[in-house]
């Protein structure tokens, strides 16, 4: 190597690949076997991963979560929780918002955002999913120190989302001809929180 070359950084990859089963049957999603695992504070109800060498308080993770609902979503509630997921994302400091998307599949639907904001004098990048599946909001978060570890991690994140899997009771609790429509659901409290906020202090679990 030639004087003053910096070594690039070899690509990540996969040594291993993990399941990870909701133990209450609600979903599943496949990660890399060598990436940490923590417990999510705050009573929330998932799990979150991190990759190696990140420490006990890593700024670069991907979590999932889900909430109950009071009452079922149905497609007609798309704008009034669009709505709410926007004013939510404006409580970030220095939002810039890279991408949006919304869709609809028969009464599941799924909020997608890619964005930035400043936390602690840096700039994190995030790719947030809120999904509201019959009775339930599921929320996905991949979150990057910076830009750079957002993109370097990326195409393994792209893989968990892509093997992210609802139960089928939940596939079934969204078909609007078994389970009706015509309710108005009232946003969880707080809809933005759960979309934005970062699992505080985790707890790293044992070894698997």
């Amino acid at each position: 190597m030639s004087e003053g070359k910096v070594a690039e950084r070899p690509p990540a990859l996969f040594t291993g690949i993990s399941t990870y089963q909701d133990p209450k049957g609600r979903y599943s999603i496949r990660y890399a076997s060598d990436w940490n695992e923590f417990e999510l504070s705050e009573e929330r109800d998932g799990v979150m991963y991190a990759p190696p060498q990140t420490g006990d308080d890593p700024k670069t993770w991907l979590s999932i979560w889900c909430t109950e609902l009071r009452t079922s979503v149905v497609a007609e509630d798309l704008d009034l929780l669009d709505k709410a997921f926007a004013e939510g994302l404006l409580q970030l400091q220095n939002l810039q918002i890279e991408e949006t998307s919304n869709e609809l599949i028969s009464d599941l639907i799924k909020l997608e955002r890619v964005f930035t904001y400043e936390e602690d004098g840096a700039v994190r990048k995030r790719k947030t999913w809120v999904l509201y599946v019959g009775k339930w909001q599921i929320v996905l978060i991949w979150q990057g120190e910076n830009s750079e570890e957002y993109e370097y991690w990326l195409p393994m994140v792209n893989y968990s989302l892509w093997s992210f899997n609802i139960s089928p009771a939940l596939w079934f609790a969204t078909d609007r001809d078994l389970a009706g429509y015509g309710q108005q659901v009232v946003p969880p409290v707080p809809t933005a929180d759960s979309a934005t906020q970062t699992p505080a202090s985790p707890d790293p679990e044992d070894d698997q």
